[in-house]
């Protein structure tokens, strides 16, 4: 009896010791993606702004979901403009994600 419990013991730590780093891998990999995501459509909304509106050059901060993106627009030259997100990823690196504009 005592050494079923033992083996069921020593199989539950093994079987946690392998799955539970490839899980946290996992929802950490989610959540990268989302930020990724959530930068497109960022870019995506700013972009469609500087086409009503007219191109403002500089930056600003927006938070979403508890992330904060800073959006930076630069002319190019007088018919291109780019627009970037940046922002800091789960993976404690600066992630940056851009789109030209065409004026």
């Amino acid at each position: 009896m005592l050494v079923e419990m033992l083996a069921s013991f020593s199989l539950l730590c093994m079987l946690t010791a392998l799955l539970l780093p490839q899980a946290v891998h996992l929802l950490s990999e989610r959540k990268h993606m989302r930020q990724s995501y959530e930068a497109a459509l960022l870019l995506k909304e700013t972009a469609a702004q500087y086409r009503e509106e007219g191109m403002t050059a500089g930056r600003q901060a927006v938070e979403r979901g508890g992330v904060v993106y800073e959006i930076q627009s630069t002319r190019v030259d007088e018919k291109r403009s780019m627009v970037c997100a940046i922002w800091t990823s789960v993976r404690n690196r600066e992630e940056r994600r851009c789109q030209a504009l065409r004026h």
